[in-house]
């Protein structure tokens, strides 16, 4: 939907049930850091809840909510970058 899986390697794919951790846990967005050598704020975490959001702004990343029609307004006024849909996110990223 996105066209960017060309910019991921497999073994840099990293979700939270491989983890044994709920998805709106942050520590996986910590651990990716780690293992791919960057600091929250030169990193995006794309969520779809609230406490997503806070937990993404709280570390220092660049937050994308995405709404699928819900909380829109609570995630703008968080500071998330709003994405209705999945597929607007490459017109967002800058990729080197």
């Amino acid at each position: 939907m996105t066209n960017l899986l060309q910019f991921f390697t497999p073994e840099k794919i990293i979700t939270p049930s491989e983890r044994g951790i709920w998805n709106s846990n942050h520590e996986v967005y910590l651990e990716v850091t780690q293992i791919m050598g960057y600091d929250p704020g030169q990193c995006a975490v794309i969520v779809d809840s609230i406490g997503g959001i806070k937990n993404g702004l709280e570390d220092g990343f660049k937050v994308y909510g995405l709404t699928n029609g819900f909380n829109k307004s609570e995630m703008e006024n968080l500071g998330a970058v709003i994405l209705e849909e999945i597929k607007e996110l490459p017109q967002h990223l800058k990729i080197i």
